[in-house]
């Protein structure tokens, strides 16, 4: 629910940061939610033209400054999401850097402004993401009970996909009809797949945890959907988001982006 509420805080990021500072966004993603309805003047939005160029709103902003500054901001908009439009070619080692300051001040929940068209017409969307809590050395991992329905759906450095490790399901398997060919790397074999998945779900009545009994809350939300989403610092921060689109296109909610030990 603070996520999608979170929605209605947005700026209008055409007006507000469509001159300075210029940002070639990911296109084409048809699945990020329209920005239609979203707010002018509450959120806290970072734009990263390039490796190493931060600004919130309309000012660069140095690295070192940059999370005193957005924390700062959160707390005088009360906003609990951070929106941040990255261009397509910037490095994915900069948006993790960055994600992995604004999490040790307490920020979890983030918006990904892209362009929702393949042209240059201006169609912004939002991928509401979140990444997972900041570990506690202090806690025993042995005690915690890993989720059986966990996806992790994997990007490797030559942009080959994986689900759970897998690289599709075999001959005989749910869902093989669904994509025989296996994931390759085409994000869209993986929407399908999850699609497939998720469906099965249903059927099954796979619920989240605590979602069980809940009966007063619609069957579609009830079902464990969880999709974590990991990639290797190296590659582009638009091969990232084209994953996300997918996962976002076969209904997986939430989305979390995993940012702790990730590979070159």
């Amino acid at each position: 629910m603070k996520l999608l509420a979170a929605i209605s805080i947005l700026t209008c990021f055409v007006i507000a940061h469509a001159q300075n500072p210029t940002v070639d966004l990911p296109r084409g993603l048809s699945n990020a939610s329209a920005d239609s309805a979203l707010m002018a003047g509450s959120a806290v939005i970072v734009s990263i033209p390039a490796n190493d160029q931060f600004y919130v709103g309309n000012s660069l902003i140095p690295k070192d400054q940059l999370a005193a500054r957005v924390v700062e901001l959160t707390k005088q908009r009360r906003s609990e999401v951070v929106f941040v439009a990255a261009s397509a070619n910037l490095d994915y080692r900069s948006l993790v850097e960055i994600m992995h300051v604004l999490r040790v001040n307490g920020i979890e929940h983030f918006g990904l402004v892209v362009n929702r068209a393949n042209s240059n017409e201006v169609l912004r969307g939002i991928f509401l993401i979140e990444v997972p809590s900041q570990r506690d050395p202090a806690k025993d991992s042995a005690k915690l009970m890993p989720n059986p329905l966990m996806l992790v759906t994997f990007l490797d450095p030559d942009l080959q996909l994986s689900l759970n490790h897998d690289r599709g399901p075999s001959r005989g398997q749910l869902c093989f009809g669904s994509m025989p060919g296996g994931l390759g790397n085409d994000p869209a074999n993986l929407q399908k797949w999850l699609t497939c998945l998720f469906e099965n779900r249903t059927k099954q009545h796979a619920y989240k945890i605590g979602m069980e009994t809940r009966s007063d809350v619609p069957l579609a939300d009830r079902i464990e959907k969880t999709v974590f989403v990991k990639a290797p610092l190296s590659v582009k921060y638009g091969d990232v988001v084209r994953v996300i689109n997918a996962v976002k296109g076969a209904g997986a909610n939430p989305v979390s982006l995993q940012i702790d030990d990730l590979p070159d």
